[in-house]
Formats: C-alpha cells, structure tokens, sequence
C-alpha cells in the first residue's frame, strides 16, 4: 500500500486534504492558514486497507486524526462539524490538485535539463566552473591538468579545449534560460495559489498557468 500524508486542522485535528505525495501537503501547510502535516497516516494501523483513502473529498472533516491514540482517524464530533472548517477542506483540496498539475508540468518542462544520473548534476555544475575558470586564464595550456572534465571533453569530441570550453559554457547557458523561465513560472503560481481564498479563484489559476506557458515557448 502506498504511503498517504494529510493536511489537518491545529484546533481540531480534523481532516483537511489527503494525498500520496508528500510535496503538495508541504506546499498546503503554507496556503491552508492554521494547519499541519502529518505523513503515512496509514501506517501502522492501516497498513492492509485504508479507509480513508476511498472517501470522497467532502466527507475528509468528518474525521479527526489521533495521533497520541494510536495514530489513526476516529469519527468528528458533531460539535466541531462546522462549515468553516469544511470550506477550509474544501480550499485545500482545491489548491492540492492545481498545484499538482503545476509541480507536474514544471517538472517536465525541465526533464531535458535533469540528467536521470546519480550526481551527473554535480558533474555539470563543476564542467561548467572548469570552463568558465580556463576561460579566464585565456586557455593556457599549462594549467590544463586544473580541468580533467574540459580535458576529458575535448579528447571524447575531438575538438580543441577552446572549443570544447565554449560549447561547454553554450550548453550551461541554454539550460540557465530554460530553468529561469520556469523559475519564474513556478514563484508566480506558487504565490498565486497560496493566497487564493476561495475554490473558484483557484480553479481560474490553472486556465493562467497553460497560458502563460504556452507564451514563453515552454509548452
């Protein structure tokens, strides 16, 4: 079974959104005022069926986290049934499924920068400083030894190590551009979405999101 982690209430514990990654709980505990996490609620009580999971979004304040009890959910007293906390939920689960979408999206648009590679990214990132470096030293070929990954580059190309350096510089700037695009993109939604106060503005995010994506070239 896979893990779950929920949004609950401060004052009451009471159940506000539920999913399976972690992320988008992270992001609500900054949009949802008065709120917490609490990751793999299903385990270890639920840990071969999890009951929650199968309820529609509405019925989630019906529930109360019990965490000192056993970690699992108990039934909501009626007297803290009320309709703030459900519009609360309701808020919550809103913004969960769009800022899915757009933690989604934002990651594809930079797969071609990711390099699925265990610390390939820390290789680029030190390719690029060895350039940069050679570079400023005017490519003196007595500090070559300094820079094996330009040295390793050029050999593999068979180009010169000026060359090899500057198509090195040319790939890190295509990625800066492509990463500061969706920087950009990511701040600016990110915020919206934190401080939208109702469903409906929510929903209106996701039409601005597409858009503005599709006007800088990035889907």
């Amino acid at each position: 079974m896979p893990n779950y982690h929920a949004l609950l209430d401060v004052g009451t514990h009471a159940l506000l959104a539920l999913s399976r990654y972690a992320q988008t709980i992270v992001f609500l505990t900054e949009a949802i005022p008065n709120s917490y996490q609490q990751y793999s609620v299903n385990y270890p009580t639920y840990s071969k069926e999890f009951p929650i999971a199968s309820l529609d979004p509405s019925q989630y304040p019906l529930w109360v986290w019990e965490r000192d009890a056993g970690r699992k959910f108990s039934a909501t007293p009626e007297d803290i049934q009320t309709e703030d906390i459900r519009a609360r939920s309701r808020l919550a689960m809103a913004k969960m499924t769009v800022i899915g979408r757009i933690m989604t999206s934002i990651s594809y648009m930079r797969t071609d920068v990711g390099t699925g590679t265990l610390f390939q990214e820390s290789i680029y990132i030190q390719k690029r400083r060895e350039a940069e470096r050679l570079k400023e030293k005017g490519y003196a070929s007595e500090t070559l030894h300094e820079f094996p990954y330009v040295v390793q580059y050029a050999d593999y190309v068979g180009v010169s190590i000026k060359d090899a350096a500057e198509e090195i510089l040319f790939r890190a700037k295509l990625d800066d551009q492509l990463l500061a695009k969706t920087e950009i993109l990511r701040i600016r939604y990110f915020n919206r979405v934190k401080k939208a106060a109702t469903s409906e503005e929510v929903h209106l995010i996701t039409d601005d999101y597409m858009r503005d994506s599709y006007f800088n070239g990035l889907v």
